[in-house]
């Protein structure tokens, strides 16, 4: 049963209702506004910090962007002694790399004794006949010696964490060199043998120049690459008192 004061204080009721739903939409329109202003602000800032810089990758002309290096830093940045030095270093291991993979998939997700079974098999494959397996012993390296650099360069997240001692420090001067470049690095890699070894072979067998002519970023700058090699096998001709393969 509906009183009379029931019906007088209904209009009082929904007055207050409409007043509680009008706040809440007003601090909703807040909240939302808010939000809109934070993300326009972080949008502003994101494009405002990549609009400072211009790399290579803005162009596909690699030579045009050369000339654009050249006229910034005066020299071409592929030229530069220490750019060369550290793109030919690490063009070693895009070579066995991609080696490996012609015979091997990489799977990030295996195991570390699947990915050393592989690396077994390869090596196996590689170098226990012709040249390099005749030099090997003048050269004093073992296939277990090569088995543990081709593993380091190759895939190194499947090993680092099983690494002792020597092998260890093979790992950790090798992408010191890599990552963190200087030419005091580059020569203490080029002096352990096993290194220079696979190196040696890489240049005196003509891999690098096929390599060179395959890479667009080297190709442009082949004689420099070609010469920069030459400088490395003397530099480990030098370490190893002229050893060759």
């Amino acid at each position: 049963m509906i009183t009379e004061a029931a019906v007088i204080n209904q209009p009082q009721e929904e007055t207050k209702n409409e007043e509680n739903l009008r706040i809440a939409v007003t601090k909703r329109n807040a909240a939302v506004a808010a939000t809109q202003a934070i993300t326009t602000r972080t949008c502003l800032k994101k494009k405002k910090a990549s609009s400072k810089y211009t790399t290579k990758h803005s162009t596909n002309d690699i030579a045009a962007h050369e000339q654009l290096m050249k006229q910034k830093y005066g020299v071409k940045l592929s030229i530069r002694k220490d750019v060369v030095n550290k793109t030919l270093f690490r063009s070693l291991k895009r070579h066995y790399t991609e080696l490996f993979e012609t015979q091997f998939n990489i799977d990030q997700k295996e195991s570390t004794a699947s990915y050393l079974e592989k690396i077994n098999e390869f090596c196996q494959n590689t170098f226990t006949s012709g040249p390099l397996a005749d030099s090997m012993s003048e050269w004093n390296v073992t296939l277990s010696d090569i088995k543990t650099l081709i593993s380091i360069m190759v895939s190194p997240n499947h090993v680092k964490n099983v690494l002792k001692d020597d092998d260890l420090a093979l790992y950790k001067d090798y992408y010191s060199c890599i990552y963190k470049y200087s030419h005091k690095k580059l020569a203490k890699m080029l002096e352990r043998q096993v290194c220079g070894y696979l190196f040696t072979d890489y240049i005196a067998s003509g891999k690098l120049l096929t390599f060179i002519s395959s890479c667009s970023t080297m190709s442009q700058n082949a004689d420099t690459y070609t010469q920069a090699g030459h400088n490395f096998y003397s530099t480990i001709a030098n370490c190893t008192n002229g050893k060759s393969i």
